[in-house]
């Protein structure tokens, strides 16, 4: 497979028929309005959910294109990314909810990096929102009670750029920021397929380390799981090289089973 070209910026699109709260929300990289953070009720088949974990529990998961969907119901990679290929409810941090029949509360915007943007635009990066606009513990995420809290971020810190240590310390200090904020959260942090080569390893290195490192400080069981496209689905990618609705399941099922099993390094 090639190296994985970069989607331009973009909002996603929910399907109608999710029932949703919206809060405040972060702007999106393309200039256009804000985008907002939403509270999705995602149908469940939650049987074997964790004991840690029951039903009824409140997933937030932080991110950018990947969590939010982004081109996952096309046909990759070469197709373009539009509002139809977008499906917040078929990206994996969904189809996780359903089966732990959770509440899922999503802030991801396309493009958006911890502290490099793709392209190095000019708006908001999560650091600025979560951490610098204090987002986690008195605004918008204050009230919640997540049993499980996952950070899909990296992606656009290093395609091609290294963010240097900057990143290590936002990351390291976002894992502490949520620790701090929910003390029964299992906290999670990932990273997806579709970086190659040594941005890769840049970024799987750098994350392992902050970590780690918020592992020792905070004395909370932080994991880290890498997350692959499917291999030899047809829906494996989506457009613009971001993972297809395969994948996304994939990705799900990897986190729900290691979850349930007790088994994340």
């Amino acid at each position: 497979m090639s190296a994985p070209l970069r989607p331009l910026p973009g909002l996603y699109a929910l399907a109608a028929a999710l029932a949703f709260a919206v809060t405040p929300g972060c702007a999106a990289e393309t200039g256009e309005p804000a985008l907002p953070s939403l509270a999705v009720e995602v149908p469940s088949d939650a049987s074997d959910t964790p004991a840690a974990l029951q039903a009824g529990s409140t997933i937030l998961t932080i991110g950018d294109s990947i969590t939010a969907g982004y081109g996952a119901l096309g046909a990759g990679p070469d197709c373009p990314a539009t509002e139809a290929t977008h499906s917040q409810d078929a990206s994996f941090a969904a189809l996780l909810a359903g089966k732990m029949n959770a509440t899922l509360v999503v802030d991801a915007v396309s493009g958006r990096g911890l502290v490099h943007n793709f392209g190095g635009h000019s708006a908001d990066t999560a650091k600025a929102r979560l951490l610098d606009g204090g987002h986690i513990r008195s605004g918008d995420y204050g009230e919640l009670n997540p049993s499980l809290v996952t950070v899909h971020l990296g992606t656009n810190d290093f395609f091609q750029n290294d963010p240097g240590p900057a990143f290590d310390a936002a990351y390291q200090a976002l894992l502490e920021e949520i620790a701090g904020a929910y003390p029964e959260a299992r906290i999670l942090g990932l990273i997806g397929p579709m970086l190659s080569g040594e941005d890769r390893t840049r970024a799987v290195t750098a994350i392992q380390r902050a970590v780690g490192a918020a592992t020792l400080s905070t004395g909370r069981d932080i994991g880290f799981m890498e997350l692959n496209y499917a291999d030899a689905a047809a829906d494996a990618i989506g457009c613009e090289w971001h993972p297809g609705t395969g994948t996304h399941t994939l990705m799900a099922d990897k986190i729900f089973g290691t979850l349930k099993e007790g088994t994340l390094p």
